[in-house]
Formats: C-alpha cells, sequence, structure tokens
C-alpha cells in the first residue's frame, strides 16, 4: 500500500527511511544493464546514467522516472506491473536496479527471462542500493523531471501498483 507522505500525495510506503529526503535531489548513478537489448533501445547503450533522464540538460529527458531496488526474492513480484506503467506513456521510464552477489552472467538469463520493457540495471556489490539506504530491497522511488525524488517506499501490498499510478499521474497532470 502506497501512503501519502507530503500533502502533494507524492510520496510511496512507509520503508527505512533512505540516506536521501523526499524533496531532495537523486543521487547520480551509472550502472550495466542486465537486459542490455532493452537498455540500448532505452538509453542507447549497455551502460545506464540516471542523470541521462533527469535533471537540467538531460538527453533523454523524462517527466518521471520510477526507479525501483530488487534482488530475486524481494520486490522482484511487482516487475510486470512496473513493466505496465513503463509502457503506459512516453513521459514515463522504468528503471530497475537489482543487487546479486552471482554476477552479472548469472542473472541476465533470468531478467531476460521476465521479458521486461524496461532496463533492469545491475549494481553487483549493492553500493547504490546503499547510497539510497534501500537495505536489501525493495525500494521504489518516484523522481520527477528535474531530478527531485517526489516518493519513496517499499511495495507492500496488492494497492502498490494502482497507488503508483496515481501518483504518477498525478505528476504527469492528469
Amino acid at each position: 500500500m502506497l501512503y501519502p507522505i507530503l500533502a502533494l500525495g507524492a510520496a510511496l510506503a512507509a520503508a527505512p527511511l533512505p540516506t536521501i529526503p523526499v524533496g531532495g535531489p537523486a543521487l547520480a548513478f551509472t550502472l550495466p544493464a542486465a537486459n542490455p537489448d532493452v537498455a540500448r533501445r532505452v538509453a542507447g547503450g549497455e551502460q545506464v546514467s540516471l542523470h541521462d533522464f533527469t535533471g537540467v540538460g538531460a538527453p533523454r529527458a523524462q517527466d518521471v522516472v520510477v526507479v525501483h531496488f530488487f534482488q530475486r526474492g524481494a520486490g522482484d513480484d511487482v516487475l510486470a506491473d512496473l513493466s505496465r506503467l513503463d509502457g503506459s506513456s512516453d513521459r514515463v521510464l522504468v528503471l530497475g536496479v537489482m543487487a546479486d552477489p552471482r554476477g552479472l552472467a548469472a542473472v541476465t538469463p533470468w531478467i531476460s527471462a521476465q521479458a521486461l520493457s524496461f532496463p533492469v540495471l545491475y549494481d553487483e556489490y549493492a553500493v547504490v542500493f546503499g547510497r539510497y539506504g534501500a537495505g536489501s530491497g525493495p525500494l521504489t522511488l518516484v523522481i520527477d523531471g528535474e531530478g527531485q525524488v517526489r516518493a519513496m517506499g517499499q511495495p507492500t501490498d496488492g494497492a502498490f501498483s494502482s497507488d503508483l499510478n496515481k501518483l504518477v499521474a498525478g505528476l504527469l497532470g492528469k
């Protein structure tokens, strides 16, 4: 379930507080993609940077970027919902960030089998997870086109998808 944290209704469910505040700037990162074909289509390469999609001068600017931190068995149950959200508007982009110590070669076949529409980035040593306070995941962030974190939280129940869709629609002015 998603719970409003800001009066604007721009926040996700209660989660351990990440190291960045809602309303603050998203932290930049660049990671390799576990599904390189999707990354080449969306980002133009196999390395994907958040700053390519958010912030002033972003070359592939989006109005909303949803970043979902997960591991197999922790947050992977909402991947299909996130893929539908990713395909819902050309103004919305979803980026998955997956941590797994087994190596990129071990996770690539599993990610490919999910047939996702969005890039899943590989954070082998969970460095980006740590910078965002994602722990072992899952954690979902909603970032606006200016690079500000507008919402964050953990997907905790069946209302996650509908609440996230409402939040994104609100940011898009729909």
